[in-house]
């Protein structure tokens, strides 16, 4: 069984929230991507983002994933959702945890981020409907297994803690 489990999917998924109570509930650590590198820089992601830009910003989640969980188990990851486009890290914690793709369809999506001021990677060029296009097969091809995020939080949590004790050896 993987010792730890990383969450991924779209911004507004649910990743933070579900991540944090699954860490609780099995005694993990709880590691979030964004608010490492928020208080790394001392700022929101958002400005971040525009302050260094898309790819150093990328670079900057990857360097921070590459510490927090490369010589450590018991940790429940809950990384930026462009995290899928970066190959090489994908595969790091595909072969370190269990990854889940929350899954949740682009209208709960949008009505989740709507007037959050979240700065999606991508966004400058693309519409929320594009990047959710282009990312969708991105995380279906890294997940291990797939959760429906519509669920409610409770039910989502009993689903991802009965598959992670269940998974087979």
């Amino acid at each position: 069984m993987k010792k730890s489990i990383t969450l991924i999917g779209m911004p507004g998924s649910g990743k933070t929230f579900v991540g944090a109570e699954i860490a609780r509930t099995l005694g993990f650590i709880f590691v979030d991507t964004d608010s490492i590198l928020e208080k790394e820089f001392g700022k929101k992601c958002a400005d971040i983002v525009s302050d260094i830009g898309e790819e150093a910003f990328l670079r900057a989640q990857r360097d921070c994933i590459y510490k927090v969980c490369s010589d450590s188990e018991g940790w429940v990851l809950s990384p930026g959702g462009a995290v899928v486009y970066d190959d090489e890290v994908m595969q790091f914690l595909r072969n370190r945890s269990k990854v889940v793709f929350l899954n949740v369809p682009l209208s709960v999506i949008e009505q989740r981020i709507a007037g959050t001021g979240r700065n999606i990677i991508g966004s400058k060029k693309s519409s929320i409907a594009d990047i959710f296009a282009e990312r969708l097969p991105l995380y279906q091809k890294n997940a291990h297994a797939v959760c429906d995020g519509t669920q409610l939080p409770s039910e989502i949590i009993k689903s991802l803690l009965y598959n992670h004790i269940h998974e087979k050896q």
